[in-house]
């Protein structure tokens, strides 16, 4: 075992700043977390737990499960939580089995669990396609939760209760499921399997749910807001610990919620328990270090997966006096040690543990499904979605998580743990966002690289949101393959892809900060850059450019994805045990080279090397904490280097390491390591050790905290198609645009009652606005009529309306459009028409208002009424209290209608469908009123936003229809903007 010298030793070297590495400012966000800053929480259906409930400091959690009588009461519960909590202080937090829900007793152990200020988390051994027929054994069913259950834990527990485990599902899914859904489907459609699944199951479980993943998965479990928590299991058969926690801080940040982490006991090879299997599984140093890496990472909760507790007589320890008394006597294993100091550590630490600094974002696209090249839920490898092969953008991906993390495609697969944990030769400062991150979340990172094949879909909205991080001050990095998804260019370069030159291996490519021969063949593409400054080149075509953008910068790099062009295995790949997965496609030397300098001078605050893995935490101006892990078994040396300034002041942290000298501290094969010792120039192997650093004369600057603005009130999208989740789903930044749906009749009117059913539920969960609108139908001929001129078509079209209103309402809509209609040509007076429409208009309402939907008349070009007072005398005729106006901008502005009569009738106005007129420039004639946004000129939209401030009530929806979904964000970008709203949110 390793040596520790006394504290009193000297600090661990200290290195300097060189001046010619030294970057002009690195930027960091060193706010703690908020979730309820994020504006979607409140349309959130389940909501994570509140400051006032999780404390300020990470918890920690234990017991599994709770017994169960024959009886069907639950047993020993007083005990267990005493037992757990008090006596062995190891958790306030518990993650029982299902089981104990079944419990005749059930309310009366929750009142227990809630008196001790517990929280009850992740209850799981939910399986899908298992047997339902669950009972108290607690064995893997496919659990449903009954109501009777729900309003227990709701009730006793509220905020204390964080839901459901949906636990290694995401895995489950990769593995077994997904293979099922048609290959050939393109992403989006994967996408959507994923989330009709995982629907399924959130209904299972109630709604209310904590993710446990095992795979990279946390964004699309997340994004639906069902969840409280999202946590992983590390270590087991499971990929990289690190990524794990780059990705769910990345989706808890982007979908407002908290994560936590447990390490569990099993690996590929065995498991840990004591006395029985002291040597298999985890080894107790890997336990240790990913446990204190959780806790810097501001994890909520932190847990093992088992094994705190053993029958006492297997050591010389006292046992627990509360077993003894229940015959049973138990007592700590070196697994429970090491729980239970490191809660005793967080609590006497807290106060320099300090928030997590991740300064750099990796965007994946938003329906990338990226999951490691191997894995263990299947032999498939190199897949997407698990059930499509890599794309070049995927390759990138996996290159680039290589990079920061080295060797991470590793974990589970080697004996000696190599890759459960790797070196952080830029600090373990990642987090992993999807493309459609809200734009108030990019400054909290101070450099952005698009990870892969990012913005196939909405890349408009996306190089918006990355224009304005630029100007603001951050870098981009993207390669030529991405910056092609960008029809207009972005961040001043552009390209199509169509001049790209070939190079072969052993090609020279000249950089800033000196040469590299490349090993592979590659190819390099012309782009048009706008004042570039050319930072690497073969001969005379660039390989890369650096733009100054506003306070920031984009590198771009003319590689399509900054990977080989050719792989470079000429064999089938093959996964075998202790052996690393060969890359097919590696990246770059110089885009490596670049790339690390790039992320050296915007986002690093110390550096330690190649072999170290290392996080940092800002606890105050210039005071920092670092947690430093060597991730191998032998000893390196350890040398802390800050970035930018000087070290002032340095102090080790003592952490407990009683487990050093116990039985399966190093895993199977590896007992007879050299580890060395962890002194002032050295860290021995499978060492933790923690620092409080400060320092002077950094140029680290703390970006200022702006709290997102808030998520947009009244406005509306028209669709024509459905299903109406589809058409949600397939928009992934909806929400930041709308809060309101207006869908076409004829989807609705054709559902059937189970795609009823099921958007009903999508509506009701996601809390949006529904409207149905059927003008398109009314249209006197072929579809609806509201004139008695032809009774039998009349009698079905009022059906066919009243049809509509009821579906309307079974999907939770309370508001349904219409409108008058042409008259007839012959045998009808107008009189008579208008009367027909007046009286159905007035049955229509008398219909709707029991229902609580509320009807809208529409203003529509070439129908009556197509005026102001015209409308308005319409609505004081029907009498009806449910009955408003959905004006069109584009129609007021046509017939010269004034700001000031919408102001006056602004009570009656409830919608304003926006667009301005436009005119054939032969006949001057008036060809629409609904003329998109973004083709109006200065005094159209001048009038469009002064019709907008005298209705500020009514919804506005873009009355124009959209072809692509780029003039859909066109036009919702527009509108947010005149309509005074802040941002795209």
């Amino acid at each position: 075992m390793p040596r520790r010298g006394p504290h009193t030793w000297s600090p661990p070297t200290a290195g300097h700043a060189s001046d010619a590495m030294r970057p002009a400012a690195v930027s960091i966000y060193p706010y703690p977390h908020d979730p309820f800053e994020n504006p979607q929480v409140p349309r959130y259906h389940t909501k994570t737990l509140s400051r006032t409930v999780l404390g300020n400091a990470t918890r920690f959690a234990a017991l599994r499960g709770f017994g169960v009588d024959a009886s069907g009461n639950v047993t020993g519960y007083d005990q267990d939580l005493d037992l757990y909590t008090v006596e062995f202080q190891l958790a306030d937090v518990i993650w029982p089995a299902y089981g104990f829900l079944y419990g005749l007793n059930l309310d009366d152990v929750l009142q227990s669990v809630r008196r001790r200020g517990i929280i009850v988390t992740d209850i799981w051994d939910y399986v899908p396609g298992d047997k339902d027929n669950c009972t108290t054994a607690s064995e893997v069913c496919e659990f449903k939760i009954t109501p009777k259950m729900f309003e227990s834990l709701t009730e006793i527990l509220d905020e204390l209760w964080t839901g459901m485990d949906v636990g290694e599902q995401d895995g489950r899914y990769i593995g077994r499921f997904a293979p099922e859904v048609l290959a050939g489907l393109p992403r989006g459609e994967q996408y959507l399997a994923f989330f009709r699944h995982f629907d399924r199951m959130a209904m299972d479980l109630g709604d209310r749910l904590t993710a446990l993943t095992s795979l990279y998965m946390p964004h699309y479990l997340l994004k639906p807001g069902l969840y409280t928590m999202v946590a992983s299991e590390t270590a087991q058969g499971l990929p990289n610990a690190q990524l794990f926690m780059a990705f769910n801080r990345g989706a808890g940040k982007q979908y407002a919620i908290w994560w936590w982490a447990n390490v569990s006991v099993y690996n590929r090879f065995g498991y840990k328990s004591y006395p029985d299997h002291p040597t298999d599984g985890t080894s107790l140093s890997l336990m240790k270090r990913l446990m204190y890496s959780q806790i810097m990472y501001n994890s909520a909760f932190v847990s093992y997966e088992s094994g705190w507790t053993e029958a006492s007589g297997a050591r010389t320890r006292k046992p627990s006096p509360l077993t003894m008394a229940r015959g049973s006597a138990q007592i700590l294993t070196p697994i429970g040690d090491i729980q239970q100091a490191a809660r005793a550590w967080v609590a006497r630490n807290n106060g320099v543990i300090g928030v997590h600094l991740a300064t750099v974002a990796l965007m994946l696209d938003f329906e990338a499904g990226w999951n490691p090249p191997r894995h263990l839920y299947t032999d498939q490898l190199f897949r997407v979605w698990g059930a499509l092969p890599y794309g070049p953008g995927d390759h990138l991906t996996h290159a680039l998580f290589d990079l920061f993390y080295p060797g991470y495609a590793d974990s589970s697969y080697f004996h000696n743990e190599r890759g459960f944990q790797a070196p952080t030769p830029f600090g373990d400062a990642v987090d992993v966002l999807l493309s459609d991150a809200p734009e108030w979340l990019l400054p909290h990172y101070s450099m952005v690289v698009l990870a892969g094949n990012v913005g196939v879909h909405g890349s408009a909205e996306l190089g918006d949101k990355l224009t304005t991080y630029a100007l603001g001050g951050g870098t981009v990095v993207l390669t030529a393959g991405t910056l092609a998804n960008f029809p207009d260019g972005l961040l001043g370069a552009s390209t199509n892809l169509t001049d790209c030159a070939d190079y072969p291996a052993n090609t020279v490519v000249d950089t800033k900060t000196g040469t590299v021969v490349e090993q592979t063949t590659f190819q390099l593409c012309s782009c048009s850059v706008t004042q570039g400054e050319v930072i690497a080149n073969v001969g005379p075509r660039a390989a890369a450019w650096r733009v100054a953008y506003g306070q920031g910068a984009v590198v771009v790099l003319a590689s399509p994805f900054g990977i080989a062009s050719e792989k470079v295995t000429s064999k089938p790949i093959t996964s075998q045990v202790d052996v690393s997965l060969p890359t097919p496609f590696p990246l770059l030397g110089h885009v490596s080279q670049l790339l690390g300098q790039t992320t050296r001078n915007t986002s690093m605050i110390f550096d330690l090397g190649q072999q170290l893995t290392f996080s940092v935490n800002s606890v105050g101006p210039d005071n920092y904490t670092v947690a430093v892990f060597n991730p191998d078994y032998e000893e390196h040396p350890l040398v802390i280097t800050p970035v930018s300034g000087t070290i002032a002041a340095l102090r080790e942290i003592a952490i407990p390491d009683s487990e050093r000298n116990a039985t399966g501290y190093l895993p199977a094969g590896s007992e007879h390591a050299n580890l060395g010792n962890d002194t002032a120039t050295t860290i021995a192997g499978g060492s933790v050790r923690i620092f409080s650093i400060t320092l002077t004369d950094s140029q680290i600057k703390p970006a200022p905290h702006v709290a997102p603005p808030p998520r947009p009130t009244g406005r509306g999208l028209f669709v024509l198609d459905g299903p109406l989740h589809r058409e949600v789903l397939t928009r992934p930044t909806f929400f930041d645009h709308y809060d309101t749906l207006v869908a076409d009749w004829r989807w609705v009117a054709g559902a059937s009652a189970e795609a009823l059913a099921a958007d009903a539920r999508f509506v009701g969960l996601q809390n949006f606005s529904l409207a149905v609108d059927l003008s398109s139908g009314l249209n006197l001929y072929p579809d609806m009529r509201i004139v008695k001129n032809a009774l039998d078509d009349y009698t079905a079209s009022m059906q066919m309306i009243y049809l509509t209103i009821n579906k309307t309402a079974a999907l939770g809509g309370k508001h349904v459009i219409v409108s008058y209609h042409i008259f007839p040509e012959n045998w009808y007076s107008d009189q008579q028409s208008l009367a027909d429409m007046l009286a159905s208009l007035q049955s229509i309402c008398a219909y709707a208002a029991p229902l609580g939907i509320t009807i809208h008349l529409r203003q529509v070009a070439n129908k009556p009424p197509s005026d102001l007072p015209a409308l308005l005398l319409i609505v004081r005729q029907a009498g009806a209290s449910n009955l408003r106006l959905a004006l069109s901008t584009g129609q007021l502005i046509a017939q010269g209608t004034p700001p000031s009569a919408v102001a006056a009738a602004a009570t009656q106005i409830s919608m304003l469908f926006v667009g301005c007129p436009a005119s054939d420039p032969l006949t001057d004639q008036i060809l629409t009123v609904a003329s998109p946004l973004a083709t109006c000129d200065a005094g159209a939209l001048a009038s469009v936003q002064a019709l907008l401030a005298a209705a500020p009530a009514a919804v506005a929806v873009p009355e124009a229809a959209m072809l692509t979904r780029a003039q859909e964000y066109a036009e919702a970008a527009i509108l947010a903007r005149i309509a005074g709203k802040v941002g795209r949110y």
